[in-house]
């Protein structure tokens, strides 16, 4: 495959049409049709389904310059899944820092290999601020990955710099989602966050990577989201998880529920988007709105 370089960064030549309308028609077409939702909830109104009792003003403020990260020494445990719904819910800018094509990228519906600009890979290379995909009503608008993010990935204080002006720009909440595993990105994300979710599961694996990673990042303010949890989880590893979250003194946010149709949803839209939700979804609705509250007082607190 060919190579061509543009600036700093080296990137594939793929050999299709250029595309840099970013207009929500331009973005959607890359994406599977899906049917519509009879309505659907506009951000304020997703906020004050939470409950917070915040003034508005001061909500308002604090969101504006709130960036969240969603991280994980581990992959398979929900964390590209969190991300979607987050970025919904805070009605955020969500960047992804994950290059595979199993991240967030692609379940948002957006097909790299069909446009030949690399918004996020541009930013990073002019440092210009992107300008977000639009995700309407369904969808977080977002800054695109891509394969070639693995070949030319910034520095740790170039991400913190690069995300802090983005966030300054935008003036909206900002939600990052990462590569799974320890990065120099991923510590650049984390570092200018005002909260870091990590979601895990109540697994043997999952629990060791997660105790690594907390012991790596002691000075972060961190939420564990215990995610796929079954009808009756193993209480040997809930009180290992207790055991960890005390040693580290690092809190344990609401749970998410295992529920077997996520695992076959292809639609891109989030979860939670739709209304009135789906009978299936009902579940993973509340814990997401409960999950979603608990980083909000988080990074408050």
């Amino acid at each position: 495959m060919a190579l061509y370089r543009k600036g700093s960064l080296t990137r594939r030549s793929r050999g299709h049409i250029a595309v840099t309308d970013l207009s929500p028609a331009s973005f959607s077409a890359d994406a599977p049709a899906e049917p519509s939702a009879r309505t659907h909830i506009a951000p304020v109104d997703r906020l004050r389904e939470l409950e917070l009792g915040i003034p508005d003003d001061e909500l308002a403020k604090f969101l504006s310059s709130l960036i969240v990260t969603v991280g994980a020494s581990k992959g398979g445990v929900t964390k590209t899944t969190l991300a979607r719904e987050l970025g919904w819910w805070l009605d955020a800018v969500t960047v992804d820092l994950d290059w595979d094509l199993g991240g967030l990228t692609r379940l948002l519906g957006y097909l790299y290999e069909n446009r030949k600009n690399a918004p996020l890979l541009d930013a990073f290379d002019t440092g210009r601020t992107p300008r977000p995909l639009k995700g309407g009503p369904y969808k977080s608008d977002f800054v695109p990955a891509h394969p070639d993010l693995s070949e030319n990935q910034p520095t740790m204080d170039d991400t913190s710099t690069h995300l802090e002006r983005w966030s300054g720009d935008w003036q909206r909440p900002v939600l990052v989602d990462t590569h799974p595993g320890g990065h120099p990105m991923a510590y650049g994300a984390m570092r200018v966050s005002r909260v870091i979710v990590v979601p895990t599961l109540l697994e043997h694996q999952s629990l060791m990577a997660l105790e690594g990673q907390l012991d790596e990042m002691r000075e972060y303010n961190i939420l564990i989201i215990p995610t796929k949890v079954p009808p009756t989880p193993s209480a040997l590893m809930i009180d290992r998880l207790q055991k960890i979250s005390t040693k580290f003194d690092v809190p344990v946010g609401p749970p998410i529920s295992r529920v077997e149709p996520l695992a076959r949803r292809t639609l891109s839209m989030a979860v939670s988007a739709k209304r009135p939700v789906p009978r299936q979804y009902v579940q993973f609705v509340d814990d997401m709105r409960a999950v979603v509250k608990a980083v909000i007082l988080h990074g408050l607190g």
